[in-house]
């Protein structure tokens, strides 16, 4: 009777080690080798990866450079960012990829092996190609609109050549992939306007309409575009912010009303509706010139359960932040003129806070109309306070940036970036954003009218008698 006992038990065991075999594998394995990965900050360097689902993992890189990770995941592309250098990576489950790189080098040199490897070294080769319409790039929107759209034309077509190339790759895959190329093409296209005018000094000047409309070429309702192409998303963001700009100058709503208003009429898929609501609420809600109808109105719009428990928290804990209160203080911020200044040091005089950065296209966007706004009050008791939240790594560019843009106003460089406790303070998870401090040091507006919105703003400051 012992043995058949035994017999059974032995048979289970092997039965179930041939069924652990034959279970679907849901993770991905990434090794490589990042030579010259140095300690920075006594920090040990790292490749972070994340997903537009929210996917999110930091994979620590040993002394030599040699790192190996086990990644959870649904397959896609995801973003791997070594430093501060981003790039594109295609991963499955039961696959196993291999990235090498030199620090020193980190895109030229980076490159993959195993499993999608073909897919991956053309997303590192195509990468570039986009990459030099970055806002940054004075050269290519100072140009001429015919001039521009010609180079953009063949920056696209060459986008796709090195597409058609890639052998091993799903069609399924491909064609998102084409979609992404046609989506960095518009989003860039859609930005001419703006960064034109910029470079060029000249407010008001509007580029030829295929330019100003290129994002209507886009659908609000493509799930498969959306959890795939970040510029997709990004293109969405635009149309529905120009809808509800056109739906605030229609019937006076406010813009971030109106924001929650179209994306609860216009998108159908409830997953990308309640992602969108949420992204806006967590961003804006300190920011509204409402924030308990705010809340409200996402409450009736949103239908994920936890998002509104989420969002019931932030709103509970921003009443500090509500007119007449004390402002949160920042202390010895660098002076782009030379010394520190504290908030404390402005005490008598209103200030008007502008945060940015100089990686911040809107921010970028608001110089212009602020140094109008500048120039208008220069004479009155306003004091206006620019506050980079740049990396520690940015330092010199922001530096260099505000010399040759001759910006006004008083330039500060946050001690600490967005982690910065005046940031965190004022609840700033986004930017640009705008605070009022009257001459006592209390709150006028947490979330003050932008420079751009001139009229809100020059009434606000009117009310002031300023």
């Amino acid at each position: 009777m012992n043995k058949i006992i035994t017999v059974l038990i032995l048979s289970c065991v092997i039965l179930s080690c041939k069924n652990d075999t034959k279970r679907t594998i849901d993770y991905a394995i990434l090794s490589g080798n990042i030579s010259n990965a140095k300690l920075k900050a006594d920090k040990k360097p790292y490749l972070k990866i994340s997903s537009l689902s929210g996917f999110s993992k930091k994979i620590i890189i040993a002394e030599d450079g040699t790192f190996n990770d086990t990644l959870h995941l649904d397959g896609g592309i995801y973003y791997t960012r070594y430093a501060r250098t981003k790039s594109k990576l295609y991963m499955t489950p039961n696959t196993k990829i291999k990235l090498t790189a030199d620090s020193e080098n980190y895109l030229n040199t980076l490159n993959y092996e195993g499993d999608h490897a073909d897919m991956n070294n053309y997303l590192v080769e195509v990468a570039p190609i986009f990459e030099a319409y970055k806002y940054t790039n004075k050269e290519k929107y100072i140009l001429e609109p015919d001039i521009f759209l010609k180079k953009l034309d063949e920056a696209k077509s060459h986008a796709e050549s090195v597409l058609a190339q890639v052998k091993k790759i799903p069609d399924s895959l491909r064609q998102l992939e084409k979609k992404d190329i046609y989506y960095n093409y518009l989003e860039v296209k859609s930005n001419y306007s703006d960064l034109h005018a910029y470079y060029i000094d000249s407010l008001d000047y509007i580029a030829p309409e295929e330019f100003e409309m290129a994002y209507n070429e886009v659908s609000f309702n493509s799930p498969k575009d959306f959890f795939y192409s970040k510029i997709y998303r990004e293109l969405v963001e635009l149309k529905i912010s120009k809808k509800a700009y056109d739906l605030r100058d229609e019937t006076g709503l406010d813009i971030k009303f109106a924001t929650l208003n179209v994306i609860a009429s216009e998108i159908e898929d409830e997953t990308i509706r309640n992602l969108m609501l949420i992204e806006q609420v967590t961003s804006n809600l300190s920011r509204a010139n409402d924030e308990e109808k705010y809340y409200n109105e996402f409450l009736k719009f949103s239908t994920n359960v936890e998002d509104k428990k989420t969002i019931e928290k932030l709103y509970k804990s921003l009443s500090y932040l509500l007119p007449g209160n004390s402002s949160p203080k920042f202390s010895a911020y660098e002076n782009h003129a030379g010394g520190t200044k504290s908030l404390d040091d402005f005490k008598g005089k209103y200030v008007y806070i502008d945060v940015w950065a100089t990686w911040c296209t809107p921010c970028i966007k608001e110089l212009p109309y602020l140094k109008e706004v500048e120039k208008d009050y220069h004479d009155r008791n306003i004091a206006f306070v620019s506050i980079s939240v740049d990396r520690k790594s940015d330092y010199e560019k922001w530096r260099t940036m505000v010399t040759e843009e001759n910006f006004g106003g008083i330039q500060l460089f946050a001690d600490n970036g967005f982690k910065s406790d005046f940031m965190k303070d004022y609840k700033i998870n986004s930017i640009p954003r705008f605070i009022l401090i009257d001459p006592d040091g209390n709150i006028v507006k947490a979330n003050a009218p932008r420079p751009s919105d001139k009229k809100r703003l020059t009434n606000l400051l009117s009310e002031l008698n300023l």
